[in-house]
């Protein structure tokens, strides 16, 4: 009879494989190369979690470059796992939590090397960064199991229930060990908010190591509270050494204690110490970004890595705290309600000048964090400062006594918008449909978590904020200044007298005006006229240097545009082709004297369209020199004179507040 069987199974055809995990038609939707292999070797759950941080890892490290395609597909998929979109499955246990720090500190490195080049690939890497695990000391070497037989403690421990015990067990210790990865978590704040609330405890102590046990998990998973990580940097003494770090981070407890405190009570009281809290997280978000800037080597040592793993999630965490205070700003000033643009165009003077002032101040604020994102932090700065200089800090000093000022704010707000409007776009640009189609490769079950996802991460970002600000922002000042409501573009028959005036330097010729154009074309303090072959109107002239004395543009510029007004401001003048003709004849005068010097005259009084540009002669030279040198001295008087008055300040800030605790980001009428 087994005989009869063994011939049976043996003439029967063999089972068919398995079906594949990702259906072929939806891996064919992906690009070709790293995207499309890591889909294909996911393999859902048949990998555990720390299995497919090493898939991560090694397309990290696999590409000389790291691709926007790589860094959006890593962020969406990272996400997924975290938010455990997508499934793990468990392993032998054999790897402890230390490997997997190892491989997230590979990961680590390679998106903060530099082969990350573009503003776009440096956003996307922005949002890879939080779904790693911490490369801590404190997960690692002698310490590598700590989680695991915490875990395993209080799996056994009898000072809680027995159905708590199981749940535990199931859930938490049995996840940890096989490596199942952010499930973990997930099940473990879930239990620690039961015992928090006594349901399945027996004592108070018992309550207070499970907590300990979820805060732990939570800081190795890198989901730590923003002045969580900040309060755990001090104690380890991160800023003994340091009196600015000190002093900005004792602002941060001091401004967040005092918003804490306004919360649920006076609307004018609570969005003043909002006002102040964006400031302070501005600050210490600098002093962090400033401590990273440098890029990081491969072959860096642990303790380095870690350290700048500690400071990058520091400042994202901030970013994260800033977004969530714009959002309290906004439900409180009525920015969808629309209670915000009737304050806005109020006639009672002082509900208009308040409208002004909150929303001025908290665009500047934003701007700063947007700029400690990396993306066009000059510019963002400059933008911030202008905000500043017309509203004063916190806008204490709205005025619109002038056509002139109205003008000036709306170019400011539309530049504020575009800054923010660029840094989406490039986002979105750079996920484009990877999330979508990686997340129908993955069979993720809820078909719009990749169809919104783009839109959600722009949400998520402080750029969004900008926009929803400055929008009714522009349109009330462009209101005030007789201005149409849509953006208008430069036409061919504008005039080509942007910002009047003269100025005699040596022509040089630049792609933009940005940092750095004009380094090397003369000796510092010589007076420069630039030949600028990409002028949006969105430039500060001074961002070239303080050597730039008059402009040539190649392409059209409004004389409402950031460009005119600070050139105006700066007696600059400038000069833009209002035509494609035009741009060819200001560039054949220019390139016929570059290296030359040459006397630029700017007016409408003057017959040639307004311009005049040609060799200037030993007398103009001579005054031109004599004029400049004045100025820069003046400038340099102008930079000590700050640079002291900070420091007298610095000198009579407290180091005692110190001492003062941090409080937690309250979710009271936060709108995210």
């Amino acid at each position: 009879m087994a005989a009869d069987v063994a011939a049976l199974e043996a003439a029967m055809p063999p089972p068919p494989p398995p079906a594949p995990v990702v259906s072929p038609e939806a891996l064919a939707r992906l690009p070709a190369g790293s995207v499309r292999t890591l889909a294909a070797t996911d393999d859902g759950e048949r990998k555990s979690w720390i299995e497919k941080l090493g898939l991560v890892a090694a397309m990290l490290q696999s590409n000389a470059d790291v691709d926007e395609v790589t860094l959006a597909a890593l962020g969406a998929y990272l996400r997924w796992l975290g938010t455990c979109e997508t499934r793990c499955g468990e392993d032998s246990g054999s790897r402890s939590m230390a490997a997997a720090s190892l491989l997230a500190r590979d990961a680590f490195v390679a998106l903060e090397s530099p082969h990350v080049r573009t503003p776009a690939a440096r956003a996307l890497a922005r949002r890879v960064h939080p779904w790693l695990p911490s490369i801590s000391a404190e997960f690692a070497g002698d310490n590598a199991n700590v989680l695991r037989d915490a875990a395993l403690r209080l799996a056994t421990s009898r000072d809680v229930s027995a159905s708590f015990r199981a749940e535990f067990e199931a859930q938490v210790q049995v996840p940890l060990a096989r490596n199942v990865g952010p499930a973990a978590l997930v099940a473990a704040e879930r239990l620690a908010a039961s015992a928090a609330r006594g349901e399945v405890t027996q004592s108070q102590a018992a309550r207070e190591d499970v907590k300990e046990f979820s805060e732990r998990l939570a800081r190795y998973f890198n989901r730590a509270p923003a002045l969580d990580r900040l309060g755990a940097m001090r104690e380890k003494g991160a800023f003994t050494n340091d009196r600015e770090a000190s002093v900005a981070v004792a602002e941060l407890a001091d401004a967040m204690e005092a918003l804490d405190e306004t919360t649920g009570g006076d609307k004018a009281k609570e969005t003043d110490a909002l006002l102040r809290a964006l400031g302070a997280l501005a600050g210490v978000r600098e002093l962090f970004v400033r401590a990273i800037a440098t890029p990081l080597s491969r072959d860096a040592p642990r303790d380095t890595v870690s350290r700048r793993q500690a400071y990058r999630m520091a400042e994202l965490s901030l970013e994260e705290s800033a977004r969530a205070l714009l959002g309290r700003v906004e439900a409180i000033a009525g920015v969808e309600s629309g209670t915000f643009n009737e304050a806005l165009a109020s006639r009672d003077a002082q509900t208009s000048k308040r409208a002004w002032s909150v929303g001025c101040a908290a665009v500047a604020h934003a701007l700063r964090h947007l700029a400690s994102s990396g993306w066009r932090a000059e510019a963002c700065r400059a933008c911030a400062d202008d905000l500043d200089a017309f509203c004063g800090t916190n806008g204490t000093n709205v005025s619109f006594e002038t056509h002139d000022e109205a003008l000036r704010l709306a170019a400011c707000l539309s530049r504020a918008a575009n800054l923010a409007a660029a840094h989406d776009a490039a986002l979105a640009a750079g996920y484009g449909d990877v999330p979508k189609f990686l997340a129908d490769a993955l069979g993720v079950a809820d078909k719009t978590i990749g169809e919104t996802f783009v839109d959600v991460a722009l949400d998520e970002g402080v750029a969004s904020r900008v926009a929803r600000l400055a929008a009714p922002m522009l349109r009330a000042a462009r209101a005030r200044a007789d201005e149409p409501s849509e953006v208008v573009t430069a036409r061919k028959e504008d005039d080509a007298c942007v910002a009047p005036g003269s100025a005699v330097g040596i022509m040089v010729e630049i792609e933009r005006l940005e940092l750095g154009a004009t380094r090397g074309a003369a000796p510092p303090g010589t007076p420069l006229v630039v030949f600028a072959r990409r002028c949006s109107g969105a430039e500060d002239v001074a961002s070239a240097g303080r050597d730039v004395r008059g402009v040539v543009s190649a392409e059209p510029v409004r004389r409402d545009a950031r460009l005119a007004i600070r050139a105006a401001q700066d007696t600059v003048p400038v000069t833009a082709a209002s035509s494609a003709e035009g741009s060819r004849n200001a560039k054949n005068a220019a390139r016929a004297l570059l290296g030359e010097w040459v006397s630029l005259s700017v007016g409408a009084e003057l017959s040639g369209g307004g311009v005049a540009l040609g060799p200037a002669n030993s007398v103009e030279i001579e005054r031109a020199l004599t004029t400049h040198a004045k100025r820069v001295s003046e400038w340099e008087r102008s930079k000590n004179a700050l640079r002291d008055t900070y420091s007298a300040r610095s000198q009579n800030v407290s180091l005692p507040l110190l001492a003062g605790p941090f409080c937690f980001l309250k979710a009271t009428d936060c709108a995210t």
